[in-house]
């Protein structure tokens, strides 16, 4: 096995990988526009934009004199290029997300379809060999609110009889869409059936509309030619004999059916149209739609407009999301991203942007220029190479298996320059663009509004603008981005950051602070810098990464070579290091602010789910509570005396005082008892717990519940004694 460039899969896109762990900030319920944060941080930040390679952000595009798109830069009213706030917006918010372990709910709830007729395939072993080909109708039951299937017998009708006869000109290299608009699917004719023929056992339609059997004409797309001649793939079908037999559990694969139709397009009477909305436009009268169905005994598998039809997966990517963490699409989540960038919630929990970003204004250009026509393929999630994580090609994962895990969010890793591919081979030119571009070193700037952040809100949106602070990290920006262009950094000094209320902000201290803030609540002990997550996406945005990886796209011969060996996406390599993409263990964390104040009116107790995730809450709290509690002692146990005692064995101490029966004690031993907690009081005075933490402190030895009342009153009571 070769390849174009070495022996590794490559593409101009990769991926962080996703994580198990969703973080919703423990203000997560407070978050309001009616009742701002009483430390809530409002004001501007004042930013210039450069780019390192050339950039293209696109508007309106319009054919040039060889029907060629041309990407056309977008302009304010006076002409002049701008990058609107809405497209740096949502560049900033990805990384945001990927930043703050937010959810991956940005992607379409997309359920594939495959048909892969390879030897010794899954669909020809496991689909068509378990499964019986059946023609027949689908139509929508209005007064049952079902779709039905019934059945009817099929045979194949020729081209050349059916082009004789009618004075056609139907061909296999026309679209289903085509075939129809010259032979209406409303067309009765009449045939007689022959007995099978050749090797294959096939009927055909014979003596064409003069013969018994009433049918009609049904018609698929384009078949692939295999090792034949061009003549044995110029047949279409004719259905008649329409039965009884119904099916009325078939909804489910009518939607998968029309979802795996629906890019299948035609340009009829100068507009594009697909082939499911024309055949719901022009269905039978009488029968519906035409398909073919594979059924095993009375069930049917799935539903297809061709004899051996695409079939749905069984997971679409919401379902393996969801697998991995079902807080990536519960509405009941509110990520980091989403509380300060806005989000669409119901029962009046939607919340508007704290965030606005204003268009950037062009202030210095060196020179732009267009593009040669280039190939600007759009990536398939249907690549299982790419978008799924595989392991062993002996196992090679796909949407059928429930443990399959999504790579996780794209992103295009930045290269040095910007390069054309060669479009040279591609006759058609639909299928070609040319990028209006401004040359690398064109300098942008902008304003970005905050209002109502808290402190660790700014910090996380200044780390996001500034990938951590990095002169190597970029961004990726507009068009172009598998050929290397758009490329851009933030430049943001700390007089640009105007806080109201503040006279003073540094940036460098305030990406410190998200950091701090992420390594406090990160779940896992190895720390959030080193995670899997960040690794990527910072490694990813560095301008050395393509120095030693191969980010083009690969040949069509070579891609065919990838998929038929069950080959992946290659772990990249940076500083002579491998990009590990292998999570380590996960313990599972629930948020200390799900299911509270307002958000209440999201939980619902039936759910299995929401019930598991307001368990994990009280895990979570107790983990951290620890953590805090521990490095808390840690810090000031140099400050107490008695160091020869921990601080644990004294707060015991001090606990079972509180619950012994004093009266019993003489005056000696009260008083000896009395000197030995001062000392005890004195050291944990020292901490300067609050009332939570000494209650907290106090339960971990007896296991029970203390109220606020009651600690209070024993402190009140020792220093009395003191």
């Amino acid at each position: 096995m070769s390849y174009d460039t070495q022996d590794q899969v490559h593409a101009p896109y990769h991926f962080v990988p996703l994580s198990k762990w969703v973080y919703m900030p423990d203000w997560a319920h407070l978050v309001s526009h009616d009742h701002p944060f009483e430390e809530g941080l409002s004001g501007a930040i004042e930013y210039t934009l450069n780019n390192k390679t050339p950039l293209c952000v696109g508007a309106e595009q319009e054919k040039d004199a060889q029907g060629i798109s041309v990407v056309k830069w977008a302009r304010d009213p006076s002409g002049k290029p701008i990058i609107p706030g809405s497209s740096l917006k949502g560049m900033v918010r990805s990384v945001l997300e990927i930043a703050s372990f937010g959810k991956f709910n940005a992607i379409d709830d997309s359920h594939f379809s495959f048909r892969d007729i390879s030897s010794r395939s899954h669909y020809l072993t496991e689909v068509i060999g378990k499964n019986k080909v059946q023609a027949g109708w689908i139509k929508y039951n209005k007064i049952k609110k079902v779709w039905e299937f019934t059945e009817s017998d099929f045979c194949k009708l020729s081209h050349k009889t059916l082009n004789q006869v009618l004075e056609k000109d139907i061909r296999n290299s026309d679209t289903a869409i085509e075939k129809y608009e010259k032979i209406k699917l409303s067309n009765e004719f009449k045939a007689n059936i022959s007995a099978p023929k050749g090797v294959q056992k096939n009927c055909w339609a014979d003596d064409f509309n003069q013969g018994t059997t009433s049918g009609h004409c049904v018609f698929t797309n384009e078949r692939i030619k295999g090792q034949g001649k061009a003549s044995d793939y110029e047949f279409s079908y004719f259905f008649y004999n329409k039965r009884s037999v119904k099916s009325s559990n078939v909804d489910a694969q009518v939607q998968h059916l029309f979802n795996n139709h629906r890019s299948m397009t035609c340009e009829i009477r100068g507009k594009e149209t697909d082939q499911v909305q024309y055949l719901q436009d022009n269905e039978h009268r009488e029968h519906g739609i035409p398909v073919f169905a594979l059924k095993k005994g009375s069930e049917v598998h799935s539903l297809g407009f061709a004899r051996m039809p695409r079939v749905s997966y069984k997971n679409g990517t919401k379902d393996l999301a969801d697998n991995q963490n079902k807080a990536h699409s519960a509405d009941a989540y509110f990520d980091m991203a989403e509380l300060m960038f806005g989000t669409l919630r119901e029962k009046a929990l939607s919340l508007k942007s704290r965030v606005i970003f204003s268009d950037a204004t062009l202030d210095s250009c060196e020179h732009n220029l267009t593009s040669a026509p280039v190939i600007l393929s759009s990536p398939k999630a249907t690549f299982l190479g790419g978008y799924i994580q595989q392991n062993d090609p002996e196992s090679y994962n796909d949407y059928n298996n429930d443990n399959s895990v999504l790579s996780g969010w794209k992103r295009y890793p930045i290269k040095r320059d910007f390069k054309e591919n060669d479009s040279s081979e591609i006759k058609s030119n639909k299928v070609k663009s040319k990028l209006e571009l401004l040359e690398a070193g064109s300098e942008f700037s902008g304003k970005i509004f905050f209002h109502n952040l808290k402190q660790e809100e700014l910090s996380a949106l200044l780390w996001a603008l500034t990938l951590g602070g990095s002169s190597f990290n970029c961004h990726s920006l507009g068009h172009g981005k598998p050929l290397g262009a758009g490329a851009v950094q933030f430049s943001i000094t700390d007089n640009n950051i105007k806080i109201k209320g503040i006279s003073t902000a540094k940036v460098n201290t305030y990406i410190d602070t998200f950091e701090s803030h992420m390594e406090k609540v990160y779940y896992k002990v190895n720390g959030w810098k080193t995670s899997v997550q960040i690794n990527h996406l910072l490694e990813l945005s560095d301008t050395s990464i393509s120095d030693v990886n191969h980010f083009e796209y690969m040949k069509l011969k070579d891609f065919q070579v990838v998929k038929n060996s069950k080959d992946s996406l290659t772990i990249n390599d940076h500083n002579d290091e491998s990009l590990n993409d292998v999570e380590s263990k996960y313990e599972p964390i629930g948020s200390p602010s799900f299911g509270k104040g307002r958000l209440k009116q999201l939980f619902d107790s039936e759910s299995t789910w929401h019930n598991n995730e307001k368990a994990l809450q009280e895990t979570y709290l107790e983990i951290f509570e620890k953590r805090a509690l521990k490095d808390k002692l840690a810090k000031e146990k140099a400050n107490v005396s008695n160091s020869d005692m921990s601080l644990y064995e004294k707060s015991k101490l001090f606990l079972e005082f509180i619950e012994s029966d004093q009266d019993k004690l003489n005056g000696t031993e009260k008083k000896n008892k009395i000197k030995e907690l001062r000392n005890i009081l004195k050291d944990i005075k020292a901490l300067t717990l609050t009332n939570e933490e000494a209650k907290y402190l106090l339960s971990v030895y007896k296991n029970i519940n203390l109220s606020d009342k009651d600690v209070e009153k024993a402190i009140k009571y020792l220093e009395g004694q003191c």
